[in-house]
Protein backbone atom coordinates (compact mmCIF):
# COMPACT_ATOMS: atom_id res chain seq x y z
CA UNK A 1 0.00 0.00 0.00
CA UNK A 2 1.72 3.41 -0.74
CA UNK A 3 0.25 7.12 -0.78
CA UNK A 4 -1.18 8.15 -3.99
CA UNK A 5 -2.17 11.40 -3.72
CA UNK A 6 -1.93 14.09 -0.58
CA UNK A 7 -4.32 17.26 -0.88
CA UNK A 8 -6.43 20.23 0.92
CA UNK A 9 -9.85 21.06 1.21
CA UNK A 10 -9.96 24.57 2.74
CA UNK A 11 -13.71 25.98 3.67
CA UNK A 12 -15.45 28.95 5.39
CA UNK A 13 -17.87 29.01 7.93
CA UNK A 14 -20.11 32.00 9.11
CA UNK A 15 -19.76 33.21 12.42
CA UNK A 16 -23.09 34.48 14.67
CA UNK A 17 -23.21 36.57 17.38
CA UNK A 18 -24.51 35.02 20.81
CA UNK A 19 -27.81 35.64 21.16
CA UNK A 20 -28.36 39.04 22.84
CA UNK A 21 -24.64 39.81 22.08
CA UNK A 22 -22.58 41.49 20.00
CA UNK A 23 -20.18 40.19 17.11
CA UNK A 24 -16.48 39.31 17.52
CA UNK A 25 -14.29 42.02 18.08
CA UNK A 26 -12.15 42.37 15.26
CA UNK A 27 -15.31 42.00 12.91
CA UNK A 28 -14.81 38.52 11.83
CA UNK A 29 -18.00 37.37 9.35
CA UNK A 30 -16.59 33.99 9.70
CA UNK A 31 -13.82 31.21 10.18
CA UNK A 32 -11.68 29.07 7.88
CA UNK A 33 -10.87 25.79 7.94
CA UNK A 34 -8.33 23.54 6.46
CA UNK A 35 -8.57 20.06 5.59
CA UNK A 36 -5.93 17.41 4.20
CA UNK A 37 -6.72 14.49 2.22
CA UNK A 38 -4.29 11.32 1.78
CA UNK A 39 -5.20 8.66 -0.91
CA UNK A 40 -3.32 5.60 -1.04
CA UNK A 41 -3.57 3.10 -4.30
CA UNK A 42 -5.95 1.01 -3.29
CA UNK A 43 -8.31 3.58 -2.68
CA UNK A 44 -8.52 4.04 1.01
CA UNK A 45 -9.15 7.98 2.00
CA UNK A 46 -7.20 9.63 5.08
CA UNK A 47 -8.33 13.17 6.60
CA UNK A 48 -6.37 15.16 8.68
CA UNK A 49 -6.75 19.05 9.52
CA UNK A 50 -4.19 22.13 9.41
CA UNK A 51 -5.15 24.23 12.64
CA UNK A 52 -3.21 27.79 13.34
CA UNK A 53 -5.28 27.92 16.55
CA UNK A 54 -8.75 29.30 15.50
CA UNK A 55 -9.61 27.10 12.08
CA UNK A 56 -6.78 27.99 9.65
CA UNK A 57 -7.04 31.54 8.33
CA UNK A 58 -4.79 31.07 5.67
CA UNK A 59 -5.77 27.27 4.47
CA UNK A 60 -4.46 28.71 0.83
CA UNK A 61 -1.17 28.83 1.86
CA UNK A 62 -1.01 25.69 4.02
CA UNK A 63 -2.78 23.68 1.66
CA UNK A 64 0.38 24.90 -1.09
CA UNK A 65 2.36 24.49 1.39
CA UNK A 66 1.13 21.16 1.82
CA UNK A 67 0.94 20.11 -1.93
CA UNK A 68 4.59 21.91 -2.92
CA UNK A 69 6.85 20.83 0.32
CA UNK A 70 5.15 18.16 1.99
CA UNK A 71 3.78 15.85 -1.29
CA UNK A 72 7.55 15.17 -1.72
CA UNK A 73 7.83 13.13 1.37
CA UNK A 74 4.90 11.29 1.57
CA UNK A 75 3.48 10.36 -1.73
CA UNK A 76 4.96 7.11 -3.01
CA UNK A 77 5.67 6.17 0.62
CA UNK A 78 4.31 3.18 2.67
CA UNK A 79 1.40 4.94 4.83
CA UNK A 80 2.11 2.89 7.88
CA UNK A 81 5.73 4.24 8.40
CA UNK A 82 4.17 7.74 9.88
CA UNK A 83 7.03 7.95 12.20
CA UNK A 84 9.87 8.12 9.71
CA UNK A 85 7.45 9.94 6.80
CA UNK A 86 7.34 12.79 10.18
CA UNK A 87 10.79 12.55 11.11
CA UNK A 88 11.86 13.39 7.24
CA UNK A 89 9.33 16.04 6.85
CA UNK A 90 10.63 17.88 9.95
CA UNK A 91 15.09 17.58 9.54
CA UNK A 92 14.08 18.29 5.80
CA UNK A 93 12.37 21.25 6.48
CA UNK A 94 13.71 22.30 9.73
CA UNK A 95 16.78 24.31 7.75
CA UNK A 96 14.65 26.09 5.15
CA UNK A 97 11.04 26.77 6.26
CA UNK A 98 11.46 25.85 9.65
CA UNK A 99 10.01 23.47 11.93
CA UNK A 100 7.49 25.75 13.86
CA UNK A 101 4.29 27.88 13.11
CA UNK A 102 3.14 26.98 9.59
CA UNK A 103 5.39 23.89 9.05
CA UNK A 104 4.61 22.73 12.10
CA UNK A 105 0.95 22.92 11.48
CA UNK A 106 0.54 21.75 8.11
CA UNK A 107 2.94 18.50 9.16
CA UNK A 108 -0.28 17.93 11.55
CA UNK A 109 -2.51 17.90 9.52
CA UNK A 110 -0.43 15.38 7.31
CA UNK A 111 0.45 13.28 9.77
CA UNK A 112 -2.94 12.97 11.03
CA UNK A 113 -4.34 11.89 7.60
CA UNK A 114 -2.00 9.05 7.65
CA UNK A 115 -2.85 7.93 11.29
CA UNK A 116 -6.36 7.73 9.85
CA UNK A 117 -5.52 6.00 7.12
CA UNK A 118 -3.25 3.23 9.58
CA UNK A 119 -6.36 2.69 11.95
CA UNK A 120 -8.42 2.08 8.68
CA UNK A 121 -6.32 0.09 7.49
CA UNK A 122 -6.15 -2.35 10.55
CA UNK A 123 -9.20 -2.14 11.72
CA UNK A 124 -8.81 0.32 15.07
CA UNK A 125 -9.10 3.62 16.47
CA UNK A 126 -6.71 5.97 16.33
CA UNK A 127 -5.48 6.01 20.15
CA UNK A 128 -5.48 1.88 20.47
CA UNK A 129 -2.26 2.18 17.92
CA UNK A 130 -0.72 5.16 20.41
CA UNK A 131 -0.91 3.23 23.39
CA UNK A 132 -2.86 2.03 25.60
CA UNK A 133 -6.02 4.75 26.86
CA UNK A 134 -5.95 5.70 30.65
CA UNK A 135 -9.01 6.65 29.87
CA UNK A 136 -12.21 5.93 27.46
CA UNK A 137 -13.95 9.50 28.42
CA UNK A 138 -12.51 12.92 28.19
CA UNK A 139 -14.10 15.30 30.60
CA UNK A 140 -14.43 18.61 28.54
CA UNK A 141 -14.48 22.52 29.17
CA UNK A 142 -17.13 24.49 27.43
CA UNK A 143 -15.14 27.24 25.17
CA UNK A 144 -17.06 30.57 25.08
CA UNK A 145 -16.71 34.74 23.87
CA UNK A 146 -15.15 37.75 24.59
CA UNK A 147 -16.70 39.19 27.55
CA UNK A 148 -16.97 42.19 25.51
CA UNK A 149 -19.43 40.98 23.36
CA UNK A 150 -22.55 40.47 26.03
CA UNK A 151 -23.43 41.11 29.63
CA UNK A 152 -23.46 38.30 32.30
CA UNK A 153 -26.85 36.77 31.29
CA UNK A 154 -25.61 36.98 27.72
CA UNK A 155 -22.58 34.59 28.60
CA UNK A 156 -24.86 32.40 31.52
CA UNK A 157 -27.14 31.97 28.44
CA UNK A 158 -24.44 30.47 26.08
CA UNK A 159 -22.98 28.19 28.62
CA UNK A 160 -26.66 26.97 30.39
CA UNK A 161 -26.85 23.99 27.80
CA UNK A 162 -23.26 22.44 27.69
CA UNK A 163 -23.61 22.88 32.15
CA UNK A 164 -26.64 21.04 32.10
CA UNK A 165 -24.58 17.86 30.70
CA UNK A 166 -22.45 18.11 33.40
CA UNK A 167 -19.97 20.26 31.96
CA UNK A 168 -18.16 21.98 35.23
CA UNK A 169 -15.64 24.53 33.23
CA UNK A 170 -15.82 27.39 31.06
CA UNK A 171 -13.54 29.89 29.36
CA UNK A 172 -14.52 33.72 28.32
CA UNK A 173 -12.10 35.76 26.83
CA UNK A 174 -10.57 39.22 27.68
CA UNK A 175 -10.10 42.38 25.34
CA UNK A 176 -8.21 45.92 26.04
CA UNK A 177 -11.50 47.25 28.23
CA UNK A 178 -10.43 44.81 30.27
CA UNK A 179 -11.42 47.05 33.47
CA UNK A 180 -14.89 46.96 32.51
CA UNK A 181 -14.86 43.84 31.11
CA UNK A 182 -13.63 41.98 34.32
CA UNK A 183 -17.18 43.73 35.90
CA UNK A 184 -18.99 41.44 33.39
CA UNK A 185 -16.98 38.28 34.65
CA UNK A 186 -16.99 39.25 38.48
CA UNK A 187 -21.20 39.20 37.84
CA UNK A 188 -20.58 35.82 35.13
CA UNK A 189 -18.89 34.47 38.03
CA UNK A 190 -21.96 34.70 40.76
CA UNK A 191 -24.07 33.66 38.59
CA UNK A 192 -22.26 30.35 37.80
CA UNK A 193 -21.44 29.53 41.22
CA UNK A 194 -18.27 27.78 42.62
CA UNK A 195 -18.59 24.77 41.03
CA UNK A 196 -18.00 25.97 38.32
CA UNK A 197 -14.30 26.49 37.10
CA UNK A 198 -14.26 29.68 35.24
CA UNK A 199 -10.56 30.29 32.93
CA UNK A 200 -9.66 33.50 31.11
CA UNK A 201 -8.23 33.91 27.66
CA UNK A 202 -6.17 36.76 27.49
CA UNK A 203 -4.93 36.12 23.46
CA UNK A 204 -1.26 37.52 24.45
CA UNK A 205 -3.08 41.06 24.35
CA UNK A 206 -1.47 42.41 27.57
CA UNK A 207 1.80 44.18 28.93
CA UNK A 208 3.53 42.16 31.65
CA UNK A 209 2.29 44.73 34.49
CA UNK A 210 -1.06 44.99 32.81
CA UNK A 211 -1.52 41.62 33.17
CA UNK A 212 0.04 41.22 36.26
CA UNK A 213 -2.72 43.39 37.53
CA UNK A 214 -5.19 41.96 36.14
CA UNK A 215 -4.21 38.01 37.28
CA UNK A 216 -4.49 40.03 41.06
CA UNK A 217 -8.09 40.02 40.25
CA UNK A 218 -8.81 37.17 38.36
CA UNK A 219 -7.33 35.36 41.98
CA UNK A 220 -9.94 37.49 43.91
CA UNK A 221 -12.74 36.38 41.35
CA UNK A 222 -11.45 32.46 42.21
CA UNK A 223 -10.72 32.13 38.54
CA UNK A 224 -8.83 28.61 37.08
CA UNK A 225 -6.35 29.95 34.71
CA UNK A 226 -5.39 32.93 32.63
CA UNK A 227 -4.29 31.71 29.21
CA UNK A 228 -1.70 33.83 27.07
CA UNK A 229 -1.81 37.12 28.93
CA UNK A 230 1.04 38.16 27.02
CA UNK A 231 2.97 37.04 24.06
CA UNK A 232 5.52 34.34 24.31
CA UNK A 233 8.04 35.97 22.26
CA UNK A 234 9.23 37.80 25.99
CA UNK A 235 10.02 34.62 27.72
CA UNK A 236 11.76 36.67 30.95
CA UNK A 237 8.59 38.90 31.37
CA UNK A 238 6.50 35.68 31.24
CA UNK A 239 8.66 33.85 33.80
CA UNK A 240 8.18 36.54 35.91
CA UNK A 241 4.33 36.65 35.52
CA UNK A 242 4.34 33.45 36.34
CA UNK A 243 6.54 33.51 39.20
CA UNK A 244 3.89 36.26 40.46
CA UNK A 245 0.15 35.74 39.74
CA UNK A 246 -1.80 33.43 42.13
CA UNK A 247 -3.50 32.20 38.90
CA UNK A 248 -2.04 29.49 36.83
CA UNK A 249 -0.85 30.54 33.63
CA UNK A 250 -1.85 28.77 30.64
CA UNK A 251 0.65 28.58 27.23
CA UNK A 252 -0.10 26.12 23.94
CA UNK A 253 -2.13 27.10 21.82
CA UNK A 254 0.72 28.40 19.64
CA UNK A 255 3.80 26.21 20.66
CA UNK A 256 4.55 23.65 18.68
CA UNK A 257 6.37 20.39 18.82
CA UNK A 258 8.03 18.44 21.83
CA UNK A 259 10.90 20.70 22.08
CA UNK A 260 8.53 23.79 22.28
CA UNK A 261 7.40 22.48 25.16
CA UNK A 262 10.22 21.38 27.01
CA UNK A 263 11.44 25.47 26.60
CA UNK A 264 8.15 26.40 28.80
CA UNK A 265 9.43 23.93 31.22
CA UNK A 266 13.10 24.66 31.47
CA UNK A 267 11.89 28.60 31.94
CA UNK A 268 9.13 28.05 33.87
CA UNK A 269 7.27 29.90 31.63
CA UNK A 270 3.31 28.22 32.12
CA UNK A 271 1.68 26.29 34.89
CA UNK A 272 -0.83 24.43 32.35
CA UNK A 273 0.16 23.11 28.92
CA UNK A 274 -2.11 23.26 26.44
CA UNK A 275 -1.28 21.67 23.62
CA UNK A 276 -3.28 20.56 19.97
CA UNK A 277 -2.66 18.10 17.67
CA UNK A 278 -3.93 19.93 14.83
CA UNK A 279 -0.98 22.57 15.91
CA UNK A 280 2.12 21.18 17.55
CA UNK A 281 2.72 18.96 14.68
CA UNK A 282 0.56 15.80 15.46
CA UNK A 283 -0.49 13.12 17.49
CA UNK A 284 3.50 11.48 17.88
CA UNK A 285 4.30 15.51 19.39
CA UNK A 286 1.19 15.90 21.45
CA UNK A 287 2.04 11.88 22.92
CA UNK A 288 5.45 13.41 23.42
CA UNK A 289 4.59 16.71 24.89
CA UNK A 290 2.36 14.56 27.43
CA UNK A 291 5.37 12.53 28.35
CA UNK A 292 7.55 15.33 29.06
CA UNK A 293 4.71 16.73 31.11
CA UNK A 294 3.89 13.97 33.11
CA UNK A 295 7.67 13.50 34.12
CA UNK A 296 8.01 17.75 35.06
CA UNK A 297 4.21 17.33 36.85
CA UNK A 298 2.10 19.44 35.09
CA UNK A 299 -1.11 19.52 33.81
CA UNK A 300 -2.34 18.85 30.46
CA UNK A 301 -5.54 20.95 29.13
CA UNK A 302 -5.76 20.31 25.11
CA UNK A 303 -6.49 23.64 23.23
CA UNK A 304 -9.18 22.17 20.23
CA UNK A 305 -10.92 25.41 17.92
CA UNK A 306 -11.19 23.13 15.18
CA UNK A 307 -13.75 21.24 12.92
CA UNK A 308 -15.16 18.01 14.35
CA UNK A 309 -12.02 15.98 12.43
CA UNK A 310 -9.74 17.96 14.85
CA UNK A 311 -11.60 17.49 17.75
CA UNK A 312 -11.85 13.89 17.30
CA UNK A 313 -7.99 13.97 16.97
CA UNK A 314 -7.51 15.61 20.37
CA UNK A 315 -9.67 13.29 21.86
CA UNK A 316 -7.49 10.46 20.73
CA UNK A 317 -4.57 12.49 21.98
CA UNK A 318 -5.97 12.95 25.60
CA UNK A 319 -6.57 9.38 26.40
CA UNK A 320 -3.17 8.53 26.27
CA UNK A 321 -1.95 11.93 28.31
CA UNK A 322 -1.66 11.12 31.94
CA UNK A 323 -1.92 14.57 33.41
CA UNK A 324 -4.91 15.59 31.64
CA UNK A 325 -7.57 17.71 33.25
CA UNK A 326 -10.24 18.69 30.44
CA UNK A 327 -10.32 19.05 27.06
CA UNK A 328 -11.70 22.74 25.32
CA UNK A 329 -14.49 22.17 23.35
CA UNK A 330 -16.63 24.84 21.04
CA UNK A 331 -20.10 23.61 21.05
CA UNK A 332 -21.16 26.32 18.27
CA UNK A 333 -18.55 24.73 15.96
CA UNK A 334 -19.33 21.28 15.93
CA UNK A 335 -23.20 22.41 15.83
CA UNK A 336 -22.90 23.98 12.75
CA UNK A 337 -20.50 21.32 11.37
CA UNK A 338 -21.84 17.80 12.11
CA UNK A 339 -24.36 17.41 9.76
CA UNK A 340 -21.20 17.36 7.68
CA UNK A 341 -19.05 15.18 9.27
CA UNK A 342 -19.41 11.36 9.52
CA UNK A 343 -19.09 10.36 13.00
CA UNK A 344 -19.66 13.74 14.31
CA UNK A 345 -22.92 12.93 16.06
CA UNK A 346 -20.75 11.44 18.77
CA UNK A 347 -19.05 14.74 19.65
CA UNK A 348 -22.18 16.74 19.63
CA UNK A 349 -23.65 18.46 22.88
CA UNK A 350 -25.52 16.00 23.12
CA UNK A 351 -23.42 13.39 23.27
CA UNK A 352 -21.81 14.73 27.06
CA UNK A 353 -22.70 12.79 29.29
CA UNK A 354 -21.15 13.78 33.04
CA UNK A 355 -19.04 15.88 31.51
CA UNK A 356 -17.49 13.60 28.83
CA UNK A 357 -17.17 12.98 25.51
CA UNK A 358 -16.29 9.34 24.86
CA UNK A 359 -13.65 8.53 22.75
CA UNK A 360 -14.26 8.01 18.84
CA UNK A 361 -14.57 3.88 18.59
CA UNK A 362 -14.57 3.81 14.54
CA UNK A 363 -11.18 2.54 12.89
CA UNK A 364 -9.00 5.99 12.33
CA UNK A 365 -9.98 8.97 13.57
CA UNK A 366 -13.67 8.46 13.63
CA UNK A 367 -14.87 11.26 12.11
CA UNK A 368 -14.52 12.76 8.29
CA UNK A 369 -16.19 15.57 6.07
CA UNK A 370 -19.02 14.67 3.64
CA UNK A 371 -16.95 16.47 1.27
CA UNK A 372 -19.49 17.90 -1.20
CA UNK A 373 -21.92 19.06 1.26
CA UNK A 374 -19.21 21.28 2.87
CA UNK A 375 -18.61 22.28 -0.55
CA UNK A 376 -21.92 23.30 -0.98
CA UNK A 377 -22.44 25.01 2.58
CA UNK A 378 -19.29 26.33 2.87
CA UNK A 379 -17.45 27.85 0.25
CA UNK A 380 -13.99 29.16 0.68
CA UNK A 381 -13.74 32.79 1.37
CA UNK A 382 -10.12 35.05 1.50
CA UNK A 383 -9.22 36.11 4.54
CA UNK A 384 -11.63 39.59 5.10
CA UNK A 385 -9.29 43.07 5.01
CA UNK A 386 -7.80 44.63 8.10
CA UNK A 387 -7.57 48.39 7.40
CA UNK A 388 -6.30 48.88 10.82
CA UNK A 389 -3.86 47.45 13.82
CA UNK A 390 -5.68 45.61 16.06
CA UNK A 391 -5.72 45.88 19.90
CA UNK A 392 -6.07 42.10 20.35
CA UNK A 393 -3.10 40.35 19.95
CA UNK A 394 -0.46 43.58 20.05
CA UNK A 395 0.74 42.90 23.77
CA UNK A 396 0.71 46.35 24.15
CA UNK A 397 -2.91 47.00 26.33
Amino acid sequence: MRIASLDTLPFSVPLAAPPGGSGHPLGAGFLTYCLVRAETDSGLVGWGEVSDGWGCEYAEVAGALVREALTRFVVGQNPLDVSVLVQRMFAWLRRRQGAVWLVAQAISGVELALWDIVGKAVGQPVHSLLGSALRDAIPVYASGNFLSQGDADVHAAFFEPALARGVTGIKVRLGPNWESELEALAALRQRLGPDVSVGIDGNESFRPKTAARIAVRLGELGVAFFEEPIPRTNPDALAWLVSQSRVSIAYGEHVHTAAGFLELADGRLADIWQPDATVCGGLLEARAIATLAMARGVPISPHSATSPLGVAANLHAAATAPTLTALEYSAGSIRQLASCFDGADELTLESIEAGCLRLPSAPGLGVGPRVEDIQARFPYQPPWPIDNLPSLYTGSV
